[in-house]
Formats: C-alpha cells, structure tokens, sequence
C-alpha cells in the first residue's frame, strides 16, 4: 500500500463504532461503504459524561436523551453517588439520527475493511459467562426519575435506567449457571432501593452474553477490528459505549496513518498495545468492583476468570519497548 492507494473502506457492522468510523472516515476524505449503521440488541445506552464529550467530537453534538445520576447500593451498605457528573441514557435511534446521509455501495467495496461485529470465528480472551436479562419497567417513586442505580444483591446485580419520567429498563446479571426468569425476579425482590423504586414490565432480551471479552486478532493485512469486534465491556462499568468510541478513533486514525505512511506495523503495534492496555484496565476495575459487591458463593468462578482473562491479556498484548505515537486530532502523531 502506498499513499496514492484508493482512500476507501468497508464498514463492516451496524452499530455505535460503525456510525463513528463512517463520520471520522468520511471528515478526512474517505469513501466508505457498508450496511447502514441500524439499532443494536439493547434498545438504550447509559453514557457517562467522558462517553458524551466523546460523541459530541465525533458526531458534533450529544443526542438528547434523559439526565440521572449514577448510584451504587450494595446489601446493607449506605448508597453513593458515583464520581463523574451526570449520567444521559439515550435511546440507539437517536444515534443514528446524528448521521449524516451517506451513500452506501457495494458491502465488499473498499481498500480496508473495518469490522465492528465479531464473528463467531474469532479467538477472544473472554471473563466469564455472565448474563444479562433486560427488562421494560415503569418507576413506582419518583426518585426512580432522577437516578440510574447499579444494585447488588448476594446472587446478581441490578441496573436500572430511566428513559423517562415514569419508564425505564433493567438489567438483570448473573452468572450464566444460574441464569433464568425465575432467577431474575428472585435477584429484583433481594434488592431494596429497585424492589421500592420499580416495577418490571416486559421482557426486552433474555441470556445476552454480558461478560468483557476482548478478541486476539484485530488487525492484519488490510483489515482491522474495533468495536465489538475488538473488545467488549461488562457493563458494571458503564464505559462500554465510550469503549466503543475510543477503539473506533483509534482504528480509523491507525488506518489513514498505514495508508499515508506505507507501514502498517508500527500503526498496528500501537493499536494492539492500546486495546490491550484498555482491557487489562477494565479487568481491574471489574475485579475490584465485584469482590467490594460481596456476592455469594455462585460468583467465584466468575472472579476467577476475570483475574485470568487480565493475566491472558497481559501475555497476548505486551507492551511495546517504547512508545511511538500519541493521539491527536483523530490522528497518530510520532511521539
């Protein structure tokens, strides 16, 4: 490849990373083809404001969506606010209402391809196999309105998110083990502050792999990964959308740099350091965060594999000796 070559690419998914390749790809002179970006599995997404700062760099503004704290209740614990500033769950259609239309061709057109949904092939260091059962609720007090709450109880978690003044959804988590309806409803009556806050409605999705998982193979030859095709959060730490944003800027910038330079191995090298060194981060928070939950006994082997994907991914994605770039006006820049 050289500078002269076809500046195209192939977008390969539907969702929050696909639209951002789209619109950065594009800003700088790029043809892309692909499906459209359309609705992923989960109707809402709960963005922290580092996600919102984020989407209004790439898409030029937030989507309007409804303001909430964040809080954290755990068992007999006093509840608290998570640090951050105010939380905004927006529905997925108001994501792709932030588009720009764009003209789609061929899905195999393109110089690079950019895939954004794994495929089923693809080898992944994953943390376990937790489940999340995702639940229509109607808020039954009026502080439901004002707050997302991620709550743990002995056997799962809870989050729920408000998306209106009386409608929101729920998330139920546990381990895959002990995963079904009857579970989840016995996890929302173990709760305080949902179990007086909200009611739950109909079911949205049932046993959706919930557990982070991050993929070996993300860039080789003309082809590159992020997105869900890169890694993918747990959702206790809700930054799985600003996750998605940030592997999306850096495949796109990694990509332009391999095309104007010739030389993909140094791009690459940094990606996979970076995606790497993101993911062992999100291990330690996740680690961190369930053994302060104090769950029961059923979550031991989930604790386990998070502690073993971090150590796996610490071997499949060392460090480089030094750093090469740094990342600026959603482009590599030699350090």
């Amino acid at each position: 490849m050289n500078g002269a070559a076809l500046r195209s690419a192939n977008v390969r998914g539907r969702g929050l990373a696909s639209a951002a390749c789209h619109v950065l790809l594009r800003r700088f002179g790029w043809a892309t083809s692909g499906a459209p970006p359309a609705e992923p599995t989960v109707p809402f997404l709960a963005i922290d404001p580092a996600a919102a700062r984020v989407l209004a760099d790439i898409f030029g503004r937030v989507p309007s969506g409804w303001p909430c704290r964040r809080l954290i209740a755990r068992h007999d614990q006093p509840v608290v606010e998570a640090a951050g500033g105010s939380h905004l769950v927006i529905s997925a259609r108001s994501i792709l209402e932030l588009l720009p239309e764009m003209p789609h061709s061929r899905e195999d057109a393109g110089e690079w391809v950019i895939r954004t949904q794994p495929s089923s092939s693809a080898a992944a260091i994953v943390s376990g196999s937790r489940v999340a059962w995702i639940f229509a609720a109607e808020r039954k007090a009026p502080e439901a309105a004002q707050n997302c709450v991620f709550e743990f109880t002995p056997d799962g978690w809870v989050f729920w998110a408000p998306t209106g003044p009386h409608t929101g959804f729920l998330q139920v988590v546990t381990p895959a083990a002990g995963g079904s309806s009857q579970a989840c409803l016995a996890i929302l009556q173990a709760t305080r502050l949902i179990r007086a806050w909200v009611h739950p409605g109909a079911l949205f999705c049932a046993d959706l792999p919930c557990a982070a998982s991050l993929h070996t193979r993300l860039a080789r030859g003309n082809t590159i990964s992020c997105g869900a095709a890169a890694l993918r959060y747990d959702p206790i730490s809700g930054d799985g959308a600003g996750a998605s944003l940030r592997s999306a800027i850096l495949a796109c910038a990694v990509v332009r740099h391999t095309l104007e330079s010739g030389d993909s191995s140094a791009g690459f090298e940094h990606f996979h350091a970076r995606i790497g060194r993101a993911f062992r981060g999100h291990m330690e928070v996740c680690e961190r965060l369930y053994r302060e939950a104090a769950l029961s006994k059923m979550w031991n082997g989930e604790l386990a594999s998070v502690g073993a994907a971090k150590a796996m991914a610490g071997a499949c994605f060392p460090e480089p000796a030094s750093r090469r770039f740094r990342l600026r006006d959603f482009g590599l820049e030699p350090v």
